[in-house]
């Protein structure tokens, strides 16, 4: 165990940091104001909802469905394999359980996702796999415009965006863990959501997959 701590430890200051800078990926996250910015998102967040705005994510969770099949899709290591589409990159598995805990609160517990709008999905499925995405890219695509305003009038810069999501999934949830006391069920309220897909579990497992894969 200190073996591994050590080796994680080393490949996070050594590998991982250096990368980060280079890239220019932050390593420190305001995440108190998180909940502040997801609002700045809502109308937006609503119209992915209300399916008039398209969701790359939507459409990557339900052709894993088909590919996959339901069964193994919605397994563990169903989603390990596309763990990278569901993080919001560099803000770790932390930053995503508490966006997860914010976006429960305006949507899960207010009754607004609702079988019309999310099947073949659960509430949580469909909370963890379109929605936090969705609010990733939107928090990177607005760092890259605060960092560069000239990043505004650019097409792809959502595109910019999600790719930096993406390739800064790891990076993020190495320095970002998921934190035990960030990670309140979203599924207290709701017996739909009731699969064991918790913050605390879910991330926690993408947490384990990450170290196995990318420290070791």
């Amino acid at each position: 165990m200190e073996q591994f701590t050590f080796c994680q430890l080393h490949t996070i200051e050594l590998v991982l940091k250096p990368e980060g800078d280079e890239r220019n990926w932050p390593s420190v996250i305001t995440f108190e104001n998180l909940l502040d910015r997801i609002l700045g998102f809502k109308d937006e967040l609503d119209m992915v909802i209300a399916k008039k705005l398209d969701s790359s994510y939507r459409a990557s969770a339900l052709a894993a469905y088909e590919n996959m099949g339901m069964h193994k899709a919605r397994s563990t290591m169903g989603m390990m394999t596309r763990f990278e589409t569901v993080l919001p990159g560099y803000y770790g598995t932390k930053g995503a359980a508490i966006i997860q805990e914010h976006l429960a609160a305006l949507y899960l517990h207010q009754d607004k996702l609702g079988r019309d709008v999310i099947a073949p999905q659960t509430a949580m499925e469909y909370l963890q796999q379109v929605l936090i995405p969705e609010v990733g890219f939107r928090l990177i695509r607005e760092d890259l415009m605060n960092r560069d305003s000239r990043k505004r009038h650019e097409a792809d810069i959502d595109d910019q965006a999600k790719r930096i999501m993406a390739e800064s999934a790891a990076y993020g949830s190495s320095l970002h863990p998921v934190d035990w006391n960030d990670a309140i069920s979203a599924d207290e309220d709701s017996d739909d959501t009731n699969d064991g897909n918790d913050a605390g579990d879910f991330y926690g497992n993408i947490d384990d997959h990450i170290e196995q894969t990318e420290i070791l």
